[in-house]
């Protein structure tokens, strides 16, 4: 089986990978075929399966980035939120330090330790699928640090822990990547306060001339970081709940001891992540907030156990649009029904608030929303070889929907956050089952373009049953 980094890849590419029909008007020009090798044509032939696998960084419990200082602090208590959105989550970490009288210096550096191995940019580049590669310091969003609720100072920075080869750093001897808060070195009980967003992981697998699988998102959580600190940790709690999820999706792995697992009427999930002995269950814990979804070669998308089929057929409008791509094609909604091409809102600024109206030719359940967002750099690679040779500046240019809101039949609104990155997104409706006729999208806020305001959108097709 051949592994691949995955990132982001053009909805087509994916169907044609899956020897799904209609693939070719979205793809580019391919270059005239040459003679080869009655061997080599043969290997090239043969049917391959494909394993891929998402990038994102991995948030581990924080630890003391200096042991000089650290001897003699505690970290007396640590309550970690979870809100689960579509694609993404946001973490808060609430930790209780008590600082005693003595330790040096004005401030204590206290980090977030994060797993994170992107591949290698120039070999990304030069394969037949580039993949979405960001730095760290654009995989984590959103991130900021408080302590007593005002905000200190914090970075997200790259290198070894100072002490690494310390036995008590064990827990993060090979961790490159930090957000690291320094907090002021005041005697007495403190509030550190870290708060960011990190996409989840998924893993694919694409059968070719049967389907592409989509794994169910997952966020992993390092915890054997805690045992860095002197003495250990009283009390760590995990609670979990579903910001733009079903509440039944959330899956635990390991699923520790289930009678300390509590659900309120709410739907927030609480457990603690120590055993009796004071140790973590596991060096990690995954979440699994979602489903997956399998695509098959006829347009079929399985969620669920729930089978319902890709759509073009509706009329589409939207509150205003580009004129042309950079590419000097018409913009259009509806080009998304295909994905020949991209939409773009018109209006000044980045976007925000502009709306794309769906009216659906065959009503029915909606199971959920395939998207891809921005101007991938792969779509006309003969056209922008520049693009591909530097896909992730390329795909950087254009502005992006970070976050959607979704209306049907102009009665039930859910929201959605969206992946950085052009691979096919799902959005999926909570909990809504009667049959729809109408969709409303308004993009709520965008990942910024470095060249231009211009918000765009290369795909959007419903899912019905």
């Amino acid at each position: 089986m051949k592994r691949h980094y995955f990132n982001g890849m053009r909805l087509a590419s994916l169907i044609c990978l899956a020897g799904a029909v209609g693939c070719a008007p979205c793809m580019a020009a391919a270059p005239p075929p040459q003679e080869q090798p009655a061997g080599e044509k043969t290997r090239q032939d043969a049917p391959r399966h494909v394993a891929v696998q998402s990038i994102a960084p991995v948030p581990g419990l924080p630890v003391p980035m200096d042991l000089t200082q650290a001897d003699g602090i505690r970290l007396e208590a640590l309550d970690l939120t979870v809100a689960l959105k579509q694609h993404q989550a946001f973490l808060i970490y609430t930790c209780a330090l008590d600082i005693p009288k003595g330790i040096k210096g004005k401030t204590i550096p206290v980090g977030v330790p994060f797993r994170y191995n992107p591949p290698d940019e120039r070999a990304n580049a030069a394969s037949p699928e580039p993949i979405r590669n960001l730095p760290f310091t654009k995989a984590v969003l959103d991130a900021v640090a408080s302590v007593d609720d005002l905000k200190c100072d914090s970075s997200l920075t790259e290198g070894r822990h100072q002490q690494a080869d310390a036995p008590t750093m064990a827990p993060v001897a090979g961790i490159a990547h930090w957000l690291v808060a320094q907090v002021p070195n005041k005697p007495g009980t403190h509030v550190l306060t870290f708060q960011f967003s990190v996409p989840y992981t998924q893993d694919i697998s694409i059968t070719p001339g049967t389907e592409v699988r989509m794994g169910e998102p997952r966020l992993t959580l390092l915890t054997s970081p805690v045992m860095t600190w002197t003495g250990g940790t009283p009390r760590a709690v995990v609670n979990v709940y579903s910001s733009e999820m079903t509440n039944q999706s959330v899956k635990l792995d390991p699923s520790a001891d289930a009678k300390s697992i509590v659900t309120t009427p709410k739907g927030v999930y609480t457990w603690s992540l120590l055993g009796a002995d004071g140790r973590p269950y596991a060096p990690s814990v995954v979440l699994t907030p979602g489903p997956g979804w399998t695509l098959d070669k006829n347009g079929h998308v399985t969620i669920r156990g729930e089978k319902g089929s890709l759509t073009d057929q509706y009329d589409i409008t939207a509150s205003s649009t580009l004129e042309k791509d950079p590419y000097g094609n018409p913009c259009s909604p509806d080009n998304l029904k295909h994905g020949q091409g991209y939409w773009a809102e018109g209006v000044s600024g980045d976007g925000q608030g502009e709306t794309l109206e769906v009216k659906l030719k065959n009503p029915g359940r909606l199971l959920g929303i395939m998207l891809e967002s921005g101007i991938s750099p792969i779509t006309l690679p003969e056209n922008d070889t520049e693009a591909r040779r530097h896909p992730n500046i390329a795909y950087s240019m254009f502005g992006r929907p970070k976050s959607v809101q979704v209306t049907l039949n102009g009665e039930y609104t859910f929201d959605a956050t969206l992946r950085d990155d052009w691979t096919p997104q799902i959005v999926i409706p909570p909990y809504y089952k009667a049959p729809v006729h109408t969709i409303r999208i308004r993009i709520d806020s965008i990942y910024p373009g470095t060249g231009t305001a211009d918000t765009y959108l290369g795909v959007l097709k419903p899912i019905v049953r």
